[in-house]
């Protein structure tokens, strides 16, 4: 019966594998043993090269050829089920051994010493012609918490065969693309054997690992595996039912990595060490998802399903019916059981209709988290929408709000593109916006989405609301805005001039959101959203300028001494008070702040003439285009 199997997983290897397989075939023991070499859809002669040794030594060596590539962690995965003596090792098929009792020596060891699961040797490091040895710490005992001190080499490492059943099944999930590239097959080796014994580390060189151009690890960048090895701590602490040990050198990890590299991070990076760091300390911030429906019983449960199926964990939804005359109500109870399972917390009440506003003032106020997700009962997030979000807020503490791209579904979900007029094309070549961020983008070309101009208080003014849906609120900025208010009807664009005084918006490249266009969709009616943008903005101005309201006041009346002559404002009579060519405004440190803020913006429009000229006839033509439709509406009433 054999005893030991040497595991050797293949891909492309021809110009090496000869050499692995000789090193093996020439080591002296007093037992039978067989090599296994699990070929990974190799497209060179490796496959031949192994048949031609199988030729020679059938007794020893058996090939397993996986029909496509499955990636090198299938592939080992697939080894470990195989296994069926009471010892292996991997040998990767660049390495080689060195010597001719290595197998002997380490058999006869753990033969000898049952508390050991592992039996390690010295080795060379091989890198482009040149040979070095590798660093030996002086430690010869072997446990979680000296890992780091005495790593052992693939090639240099034979095991005790303690694989179970359980923890090979457990091992599957993570052959997903999410965990499968991060994955370090040897840290997990010596991770694994050590959960159940201890291990042994001898000085003697017995091996050689060949950093070749071709392997896996070899090709990274430094970058690159210091990133994978992070990732990797904290998989296997999962893995070993958060090991302290394993968090602890994932949290030091990324320390590490965060000082090291600094400004090279990549977003997404940052966003997943970040997730990382937190789920390590248990301490991953609550998120309140807050859903306001009305009338949406069609959509409804595929917006409530975008939600469960987010993968940052940590979220609680609140949702209110605020009076839906269809089967809204019941669309959301058929989910509710699926919801409480799913969520921290779950809130569902029903209400009269209260409108938008009153309904999103309740939910925030009933919802425990330190952020808030806001979507409607139609739209869609995508599952990575809040971890996205969440990560780059908990990074940029000045920052109080982040929103990703949004694209656009039809009403029964499929993904489309919108023409000149923002009817649903569904043919690339036919559409003029790809998606409602480039709608946006292209339609204020002014205003850099990626730069800090993006929500900036001024380019609201200007060029008004040009946030995306699918936003993420740090829920602390509203003890400083207030809430929403009744008084401007586009509620959304009002609360964003609110966060924009304290605080700066975050545009994130990326979609993260699925905003849906069909036929009751508020914006699709353009006169209307002239309306209720003026309304908006003349709120503003009010409440930021009170010592104006008088004179906006006259522009929304029919008796108005108000002339409109080349986008020009003359009055009489006008209400505006002036002291030594300077305004009079109540003595507020904020109001006074944010009316300079306009004024500033206002004076640029009109470059000639005095202060009070300038004032007027640029204030007339940041708002008589919106007004126009509102005093054109007020007259025909009359």
């Amino acid at each position: 019966m054999k005893k030991l199997t040497v595991l050797m997983p293949c891909y492309n290897m021809e110009k090496y594998i000869a050499r692995a397989l000789d090193s093996i075939l020439v080591q002296e023991v007093s037992f039978d043993y067989l090599i296994l070499v699990i070929d990974d859809g190799s497209t060179d002669n490796s496959v031949e090269i192994v048949n031609e040794f199988i030729q020679k030594y059938p007794d020893k060596i058996v090939l397993h050829k996986n029909s496509k590539n499955e990636k090198l962690l299938a592939t080992i995965i697939k080894a470990y089920k195989l296994l069926k003596t009471s010892y292996w090792t991997v040998l990767d098929p660049d390495d080689y051994w060195t010597g001719t009792e290595k197998m002997q020596t380490a058999v006869d060891f753990l033969e000898d010493h049952s508390e050991y699961t592992l039996y390690a040797e010295n080795y060379l490091i091989e890198s482009e012609g040149s040979v070095k040895q590798a660093i030996y710490a002086g430690i010869s005992d072997i446990a979680f918490e000296n890992l780091g001190e005495v790593f052992p080499q693939t090639s240099s490492v034979i095991f005790r065969n303690v694989f179970n059943k359980t923890d090979l099944l457990k091992l599957d999930r993570f052959c997903n693309e999410k965990y499968a590239s991060c994955f370090r097959g040897d840290f997990f080796r010596a991770c694994y054997q050590l959960s159940k014994g201890r291990g042994y580390y001898y000085p003697k060189i017995s091996s050689v690992y060949c950093m070749a151009g071709e392997g896996l690890w070899s090709t990274l960048t430094q970058y690159e595996r210091d990133i994978k090895n992070v990732k990797a701590c904290f998989i296997f602490s999962c893995f070993f039912n958060d090991n302290s040990f394993l968090q602890k050198t994932a949290l030091e990890s990324i320390q590490n990595f965060k000082a090291a590299y600094k400004n090279q991070i990549r977003q997404e990076e940052l966003v997943e060490l970040n997730n990382i760091r937190y789920k390590i300390k248990k301490c991953s911030p609550l998120v309140s998802v807050i859903i306001p429906a009305y009338n949406h019983e069609k959509y409804v449960q595929e917006t409530i399903n975008s939600i469960i199926n987010q993968s940052y964990d940590n979220i609680e939804l609140l949702i209110i019916d605020d009076g839906s005359t269809d089967e809204t109500y019941q669309r959301i109870c058929e989910t509710e059981a699926l919801c409480k399972k799913r969520f921290t917390r779950f809130v569902f009440e029903r209400q009269s209709n209260s409108g938008t506003c009153e309904t999103l003032n309740k939910l925030v106020e009933k919802s425990c988290g330190e952020y808030v997700y806001i979507i409607a009962s139609d739209d869609v997030a995508d599952p990575k929408a809040i971890e996205a979000e969440l990560g780059f807020l908990e990074l940029h503490d000045d920052y109080a709000l982040c929103v990703g791209a949004n694209d656009i579904i039809d009403a029964e979900g499929k993904h489309c593109f919108w023409d000149n007029e923002r009817k649903n094309v569904y043919n690339e070549k036919d559409a003029v916006y790809f998606s409602f961020s480039d709608l946006l983008i292209k339609n204020i070309p002014h205003i850099d989405f990626f730069s800090d101009a993006f929500g900036r208080y001024s380019s609201f003014l200007r060029y008004f609301n040009h946030i995306p849906n699918g936003y993420l609120i740090r829920k602390s900025i509203f003890n400083q805005t207030g809430l929403f208010t009744k008084e401007a009807p586009l509620e959304d664009f009002w609360i964003m001039m609110q966060i924009a005084k304290y605080a700066k918006m975050k545009y994130l490249d990326d979609t993260l959101f699925y905003y849906r266009w069909h036929g009751a969709n508020t914006i699709i009616n353009t006169a209307r959203m002239n309306e209720y943008t003026a309304q908006t903005l003349l709120y503003e101005l009010r409440t930021v300028c009170p010592f104006l309201d008088n004179y906006l006041s006259c522009l929304t009346t029919e008796n108005a001494n108000l002339k409109i002559e080349n986008t020009n404002l003359k009055t009489e009579n006008f209400h505006l008070i002036a002291e030594n060519s300077r305004l009079r405004i109540i003595e507020n440190s904020r109001t006074y702040r944010y009316a300079r803020k306009i004024s500033k913006l206002i004076r640029k429009a009109m470059p000639s003439g005095s202060f009070r000229a300038k004032f007027i006839g640029a204030l007339a033509k940041l708002i008589l285009k919106l007004l126009k439709v509102l005093v054109h509406m007020l007259r025909r009433k009359k």
